[in-house]
């Protein structure tokens, strides 16, 4: 099956029973797209539950890998077996694991759709088209970035969906963003690697690290590690982007 079709019959797998939730809010329209495990009607358009939803325990994932160190660490996650409780149609290829906090979580298709679901149920609370985009989401603080493919970054508000504010690299985004201590990192198709200020968007510092930057950074003890399509990894100082060191991995 090629990899359009699959995308268009994805379906999120997202809620477990007795389990932690994979991936993170706001209020809104009720939602379509998610169907009960136990009992559900279903209509021409869409799935709508019916049964009363099975209690399910969230694990917080603010963004792809859970930790800054990116490792996906999870010390109090659940074993298995696990159940299905419930599912989501994204409509799209799903590339990247959502993001979850607060009962709710999410969800960002390759067509540039963001929803917000309700982790018990999959209720949609609320939905943005923000155009194609390409990486993963990330949450802090009530709000949920966002980095696309055209250079826009952008943060809304985890209850509504609405705007905060947006940023705008010289080049495309494919970095998935990195949530701590305040900041959040990315990098960009120009080589530059990017600390915000997570509340106004205010740009803190640029590092060039003349290479593109399609690679998550991971950050550890104040450093932001990253790797380039060049093949080096470079450390560079949290607060101030100033270079640690660089090394090449081509040999």
């Amino acid at each position: 099956m090629d990899r359009s079709r699959i995308g268009r019959r994805l379906f999120l797998a997202t809620a477990l029973v007795g389990a932690a939730v994979v991936a993170g809010c706001g209020g809104g329209n009720p939602g379509t797209g998610t169907e009960s495990s136990t009992t559900a009607q279903t209509t021409s358009a869409n799935l709508t539950t019916t049964a009363k939803p099975r209690p399910v325990k969230e694990t917080p994932y603010p963004y792809f890998g859970r930790v800054p160190e990116r490792t996906h660490d999870s010390p109090d996650a659940p074993n298995p077996p696990f159940k299905f409780v419930w599912t989501f149609w994204a409509h799209q290829l799903i590339e990247f694991p959502p993001a979850v906090s607060h009962e709710s979580m999410y969800v960002l298709n390759k067509g540039g759709q963001l929803f917000a679901l309700r982790t018990s149920d999959g209720k949609v609370l609320w939905e943005r088209t923000l155009g194609a985009n390409q990486t993963g989401p990330a949450y802090a603080d009530g709000t949920v970035f966002v980095a696309q493919g055209n250079g826009t970054f952008t943060a809304l508000d985890a209850r509504t969906g609405k705007t905060r504010w947006t940023f705008h690299s010289p080049t495309g985004l494919q970095s998935s963003p990195l949530t701590a201590g305040g900041k959040i990192y990315f990098g960009s198709q120009g080589g530059l690697l990017y600390a915000l200020d997570v509340g106004s968007g205010k740009l803190l510092w640029k590092s060039d690290q003349g290479a593109p930057i399609k690679a998550s950074p991971a950050l550890h003890n104040g450093v932001v590690y990253v790797g380039d399509y060049k093949g080096d990894v470079h450390a560079v100082s949290a607060s101030s982007g100033n270079p640690v060191w660089t090394t090449g991995t081509n040999g």
